[in-house]
């Protein structure tokens, strides 16, 4: 029995991929293991950005100043980190799914075996993540939220910090759409957006760059003609 007839009669599992709040595994990854100092980084990249619109281009500190700003947002708005998460093979890790489909056969008829992998009759890839955008970034503006007092009659400081959009949704999806995102080591870019993901984007491993963005942001990229064998994992380690 050849490969197409054997997949025509056999029923497969769902297949289960990683599926991923963006703004989360931004916080994550490139703010959580040195919080203080970045934010307090960020929170100066603000003020500068502030400073630099009030500046006119002929006063002596502007090119310092919109240095700075430059280089700042070269390192905030850049997903060019490789994401070291866990490759424990479990619903924890991989809370998204590909059912059944035209689609999930074509994949599994272009990857080695080792791509996708069964445990406990389920099965697991890496070929392809799922990508939300549901919220911004957001962070301690270095002020305290207003309020306005009623015994006073007056906008006043509260105890709260007021929280700012450093980073929105648009900017975090014109952001992956640049870069792609790296986890553990295999480049994603992305494959698939149609009305009903509208918030929610399928992205496929491979080793070249990305795409130019004009083409990536169509999402017309084909699973089988983008995804191809090109994609390697990396070695995994059990965590």
């Amino acid at each position: 029995m050849n490969m197409g007839t054997e997949q025509k009669c056999k029923a497969y599992n769902d297949i289960l991929i990683r599926d991923l709040d963006v703004a989360q595994l931004y916080w994550r990854y490139y703010v959580m293991p040195d919080k203080d100092k970045w934010i307090k980084e960020a929170q100066e990249y603000l003020k500068n950005k502030k400073k630099l619109r009030e500046k006119k281009k002929n006063d002596s500190d502007y090119d310092e100043l919109k240095e700075k700003v430059s280089d700042a947002e070269k390192e905030i708005f850049s997903f060019k980190k490789n994401i070291k998460m866990s490759q424990k093979d479990d619903r924890y890790n991989y809370g998204g799914s590909i059912s059944d489909s035209l689609m999930s056969r074509k994949q599994r008829a272009i990857c080695e075996s080792s791509e996708i992998r069964e445990k406990d009759k389920v099965d697991f890839s890496d070929l392809i993540i799922n990508l939300k955008f549901p919220s911004d970034v957001r962070i301690p503006s270095g002020e305290k939220k207003k309020v306005f007092d009623e015994e006073k009659m007056e906008i006043v400081d509260s105890s709260e910090d007021e929280y700012k959009a450093l980073i929105t949704k648009k900017k975090l999806r014109k952001m992956a759409y640049t870069d792609g995102i790296t986890i553990n080591g295999v480049h994603y870019v992305n494959f698939q957006r149609t009305s009903s993901k509208a918030r929610t984007e399928r992205w496929g491993g491979r080793l070249r760059r990305s795409l130019p963005m004009q083409t990536i942001r169509r999402g017309r990229l084909s699973l089988w003609d983008q995804v191809r064998t090109a994609h390697r994992r990396q070695p995994r380690t059990e965590q």
